[in-house]
């Protein structure tokens, strides 16, 4: 876990193991509040950046965006919305 120069942890790091409790080979994923709603998640191999999630929560609790991307892709960001049920 690592945390930000006023002792405030803003990003949480883990490494990921399979369901036998087993290694996956330099994988790791780190999470990172952006904003109240809002938390990026981003998976690394190697300590490269793999892939980036965004999820972000409407104000009124209704709606959750998630926003996908391989950083440095040329490629579109994907976009879903979910909406809460029930």
């Amino acid at each position: 876990m690592r945390a930000n120069g006023e002792n405030d942890v803003s990003i949480i790091e883990y490494i990921r193991t399979s369901g036998d409790g087993g290694t996956l080979p330099d994988m790791a994923t780190a999470a990172q509040a952006l904003a109240a709603r809002s938390l990026r998640r981003t998976t690394f191999q190697a300590e490269k950046p793999t892939l980036e999630i965004v999820m972000t929560v409407s104000a009124d609790g209704n709606a959750m965006t998630v926003t996908t991307r391989a950083p440095g892709s040329a490629d579109e960001p994907s976009v879903f919305v979910y909406e809460k049920q029930g």
